[in-house]
């Protein structure tokens, strides 16, 4: 039974990863991921109906409508890439790709420091490295709270068979009828 449940358990959550991956297009997801990561900003640059998917997606979710200003941000950053598409020079290329092949901001996100972290602190890179990586991602916190009832599961279920083994070993030994004298 423990076996099914953590079966199901594992079959739920394969589920849910692929149903979120096929929910953005590549490009609606890289600025949907830039927004989650650069919050209240999208650094990369997109084109511009990348935008427009991604805002699309996010309207079909009203609690990210609601509790969010996603929309308006992506829709800010969509008029900024316009104004920065216009302001290129004829021939030059309108987005850059960084080495995952999606679209960033030209130089990275060096800001200038020369050490291209941006001038982030210590605790914020290591949030950067253990959080998750795109907004298709599984949350860290998720997956440690799952390990954590799965380990509680396995606690139970060991101490149950530990006690059905002991109270096998323990059977009363058969009643003698007395000695007579």
């Amino acid at each position: 039974m423990l076996l099914g449940l953590v079966a199901a358990l594992v079959a739920s959550a394969g589920s849910a990863s692929a149903a979120g991956s096929a929910s953005y297009g590549n490009c609606a997801g890289a600025v949907i991921s830039d927004w989650l990561q650069n919050e209240p900003k999208v650094v990369g640059h997109y084109p511009i109906h990348c935008y427009r998917e991604a805002i699309s997606q996010l309207n079909s979710y009203p609690d990210v409508k609601d509790y969010s200003n996603a929309v308006d941000d992506i829709g800010r950053a969509e008029r900024q890439e316009i104004l920065y598409q216009k302001a290129l020079p004829a021939g030059a290329p309108s987005t850059t790709t960084n080495e995952g092949g999606t679209p960033a901001a030209p130089g990275g996100n060096d800001n200038g420091n020369g050490n291209g972290d941006g001038g982030k602190s210590i605790i914020t890179k290591v949030f950067d490295k253990v959080g998750p990586g795109n907004a298709q991602s599984i949350p860290v916190p998720l997956l440690v709270l799952a390990g954590l009832a799965l380990l509680l599961l396995l606690a139970a279920a060991g101490t149950w068979i530990a006690k059905r083994i002991q109270a096998r070993k323990l059977a009363p030994a058969p009643a003698r009828p007395p000695q007579r004298p």
